[in-house]
């Protein structure tokens, strides 16, 4: 990922490289440094991985997408962490 483009929100980081397969792949990252425990960087990433599959048909094909957790997501419900990922999808243009 080190070619490709970054785009910020107050709750994660996404960092995206265009991709030449079909669909678009995700990979939720909860660092050491923003969730101590196993257990609470698991429930981070499956509330992240639960939000990008109720607005994963609006995204476009064909890029790699990383989202990086920063603090304030480590309290935020799944519809906050939806609406921050829309906005954050449409400021990188990822929407089709």
């Amino acid at each position: 990922m080190e070619k490709g483009r970054v785009a910020h929100s107050p709750l994660f980081l996404l960092r995206y490289v265009s991709n030449t397969g079909v669909q678009s792949r995700f990979a939720a990252i909860v660092p050491v440094k923003v969730v101590k425990t196993a257990v609470g960087r698991n429930t981070l990433k499956r509330k992240t991985y639960e939000a990008v599959q109720k607005v994963y048909s609006r995204i476009a094909p064909g890029y790699k997408i990383a989202l990086l957790a920063k603090s304030p997501a480590i309290t935020a419900s799944v519809t906050t962490i939806e609406a921050d990922l829309k906005d954050l999808f449409v400021k990188a243009k990822l929407f089709q």
